[in-house]
Order: C-alpha cells, then sequence, then structure tokens
C-alpha cells in the first residue's frame, strides 16, 4: 500500500542505506567480540538474527537506540528454538564444492 500510494516502489530505501552504512562501521568492532567469545559460531549466528529482525516499516518503528541495545545485549539473549550445535556440526561436516 506504501509504494502505491508514495508512488515509490522503494520508500525505505534512504533510510535502509543509512542503517546500512552505519552499522558496516560496526562490524570490526563486532568481529573482535565474536573472536573473543567463548562460543564465537553461536555470537555470529545472533548478531546474524539482530541484523534480519532489523526492519523499517511503519509496523516496526524500530529506532536506532533499540538495534544497539539489542547488539549491546546480545550474549544475553536465548534462542526460542536452539538448533545451534546441530548447525555449526552440519556446517562443519560439510563438503566444499569450487566452481
Amino acid at each position: 500500500m506504501i509504494k502505491t500510494h508514495t508512488n515509490n516502489q522503494d520508500p525505505y530505501r534512504e533510510t535502509r542505506n543509512y542503517y546500512n552504512k552505519l552499522l558496516l562501521e560496526l562490524i570490526p568492532e563486532f568481529e573482535k567480540k565474536i573472536e573473543q567469545g567463548k562460543n564465537s559460531f553461536q555470537l555470529a549466528m545472533r548478531y546474524a538474527i539482530i541484523g534480519n529482525v532489523i526492519d523499517f516499516n511503519p509496523i516496526h518503528n524500530i529506532l536506532l537506540e533499540d538495534i544497539f541495545n539489542c547488539f549491546e545485549k546480545v550474549e544475553e539473549f536465548q534462542l526460542a528454538i536452539d538448533d545451534s550445535k546441530t548447525l555449526d556440526e552440519d556446517v562443519l561436516n560439510a563438503k566444499y564444492y569450487y566452481i
């Protein structure tokens, strides 16, 4: 509906670009925390989950402060469904194919 009413096929483009640029600058800090974490794989997975839940639309009304709070508390979050051990094993046992 928003696309139709605004006649804009990507109404959140500027917002998304702003957040992408801002968060990309934090990657070295996130990588350092992941490397120093006691379970690097699970911590990296949690960062990825937070990155995937960031959404820009009127329903979520997410604020920059909310995003930073999520990243600050990333190690405290409990996963409702935690198949990370299985995923970690699958990744370690995967065969790599090069084209």
